[in-house]
């Protein structure tokens, strides 16, 4: 779902392909073997659009009072899962404050992910829109990463990779759950270094294999 001005970005990029494909092939390997379908968005029409919520930034209690308001799905219904992903035109605010590199967060086991998409839009330099597209996506991912329970936030780690200093992050920096993809000059990086091609995976060997261990344990 998105407030008015915070639409996700859509569409083909040059020489990549349809850009929400980098999300759900990220899903599919993170989910290999648990013989499960995904069903993500692509198009602005499949998205709700929540107009304009009349605020520049948002915390914890008036994110969750917008998804109280608009959330259909309960976060797991028999074999089913579901992520609430929210796009809101403005920043997240905590304790202390605006936080104006923080580009996206997952709230715990709620699976609900909230994309600020101002930040978004600022990271990077790129006329032609295909960084910030890609910025996007990563950022997703990242937070998908952490809503499904990866690096110690749900499911057993299977080695130790990860990065305690940084909390649920992964020690490896070239997997797209290293701390430094939630920021915006570290995902800038990031994307230049690791989106490559259409067939890319982000997800570390690590965070795949105890994903894998979740999926042949039943969780």
């Amino acid at each position: 779902d998105d407030a008015a001005g915070a639409e996700p970005y859509t569409c083909n990029v040059v020489a990549f392909g349809p850009i929400w494909d980098l999300t759900e092939r990220h899903l599919e390997a993170l989910y290999s073997g648990a013989n499960k379908t995904f069903i993500v968005p692509r198009e602005l029409s499949d998205m709700q659009n929540l107009g304009d919520l009349g605020k520049d930034s948002y915390d914890v209690d008036e994110i969750f009072a917008i998804v109280a308001d608009h959330r259909d799905l309960a976060p797991v219904s028999g074999s089913t899962v579901s992520y609430y992903v929210l796009w809101l035109d403005g920043r997240y605010r905590n304790a202390e404050g605006v936080q104006n590199t923080v580009l996206g967060v997952s709230f715990g086991t709620s699976g609900v992910i909230t994309m600020f998409k101002p930040v978004i839009a600022g990271a990077g330099v790129d006329p032609t829109g295909a960084t910030q597209r890609y910025v996007e996506q990563v950022t997703l991912i990242h937070e998908m990463g952490h809503a499904s329970g990866l690096v110690n936030n749900g499911l057993e780690l299977t080695s130790a990779h990860q990065d305690e200093e940084h909390g649920a992050h992964c020690n490896n920096n070239d997997c797209v759950m290293y701390y430094a993809v939630a920021g915006t000059s570290g995902v800038v990086e990031y994307v230049q270094k690791s989106v490559s091609d259409p067939d890319v995976i982000l997800w570390g060997q690590e965070c795949l294999d105890d994903a894998a261990a979740a999926v042949a344990a039943g969780n």
